[in-house]
C-alpha cells in the first residue's frame, strides 16, 4: 500500500467514526427532546386538572359560605331582581358558568 492509500484509508475511517458519532449525538438529542416533551405534556395535564379543581373548590366555597344560595341552583327556586340574594346568586351563576366553560374547553384535550 502506498502512503497515499494508507492516509486515504485513515481519513475514511475517521469520517466513518465521525458520522457514527454524529448520528449517536442526534439520536441522544432526539431522545432528550422526546422526554422533555413528555414531561411538558404531563405538566400541562397536571396544571389543567389543578385549574379545574381550583374552580370547583371556588364554587364549593360559595355554597359553604352562603348555603341559602343552593336552593337557586339545586332546588329550582327562582330569584327575582331586587331580592337580597339576587346579586350573590348572579355572581355564583357566573362562577359556575366559568367553571363549566373551563371544564368543557379542557375536557378531552389532556390526560
Amino acid at each position: 500500500m502506498t502512503p497515499f492509500e494508507v492516509s486515504s484509508l485513515a481519513i475514511s475511517a475517521l469520517q466513518l467514526t465521525l458520522a457514527v458519532g454524529g448520528f449517536w449525538i442526534v439520536y441522544r438529542t432526539l431522545r432528550i427532546l422526546i422526554n422533555q416533551t413528555e414531561l411538558l405534556r404531563h405538566s400541562v395535564d397536571v396544571t389543567s386538572s389543578a385549574s379545574v379543581g381550583a374552580r370547583q373548590l371556588e364554587v364549593d366555597e360559595i355554597f359553604l359560605d352562603r348555603p341559602a344560595l343552593r336552593k337557586y341552583f339545586f332546588d329550582g327556586v327562582s330569584v327575582e331582581r331586587g331580592h337580597p340574594d339576587y346579586e350573590a346568586a348572579v355572581a355564583a351563576a357566573q362562577l359556575l358558568a366559568n367553571y363549566f366553560d373551563t371544564y368543557f374547553l379542557q375536557r378531552g384535550k389532556y390526560g
